[in-house]
């Protein structure tokens, strides 16, 4: 499981930095979300908001944003990737899934309004009248935008990444059924 984590967070930090030129304003369309869901529905919430911080980590290396836009970026994906992830781990299908990323569209881009409202006027040094005035014109609908198209993209490739947790990428749910089949145990001696 440490190994899959690793490997999705750095996938996610490629995507994120692949499409960090996708921007409107200060605000950047994060891709490397699909990823870290996809990375949460094969091993759970808590690894979702591991990779959310490497990834986020990551991005502060390269964007240039700082402390502030490093918590927002983090914000944004862990509160995206575990409510979706939450909701699809108590049942593991494509409704599920659904039901997930689509509360998880809804809950994400409620979040991220306070959040704007607190911390944009710190990292643009904009008033925060003039945060307000942007909320329905620019931070409202680029939020839900956002989590919309990752849940969509995230939602068009689950059917593979199931495949590919059944074939093993998943750990198993009990870690002491790892043990070799019984045609090839060794014999105790």
């Amino acid at each position: 499981m440490l190994a899959g984590v690793g490997i999705f967070s750095a996938l996610a930090a490629v995507v994120s930095f692949l499409t960090s030129f996708l921007k409107v304003g200060f605000l950047s369309l994060d891709a490397g979300d699909i990823v870290i869901v996809i990375a949460s529905f094969i091993y759970g919430p808590v690894s979702g908001i591991v990779v959310s911080l490497i990834s986020a980590l990551a991005s502060f290396l390269y964007s240039g944003t700082g402390f502030w836009g490093f918590l927002m970026d983090f914000a944004s994906s862990a509160a995206f990737v575990f409510v979706a992830s939450f909701i699809y781990s108590r049942r593991r299908d494509f409704k599920s899934a659904i039901i997930g990323i689509g509360v998880s569209v809804i809950t994400t881009t409620a979040i991220m309004m306070p959040l704007n409202i607190l911390i944009t006027p710190i990292y643009t040094g904009a008033s925060t009248g003039y945060v307000l005035s942007l909320i329905p014109v620019l931070l409202l609908p680029f939020n839900f935008a956002k989590t919309l198209f990752n849940g969509a993209v995230s939602l068009m490739i689950y059917k593979p990444s199931v495949l590919c947790a059944r074939q093993g990428l998943r750990p198993p749910r009990n870690p002491s059924a790892t043990t070799l089949p019984p045609h090839r145990a060794i014999a105790p001696r």
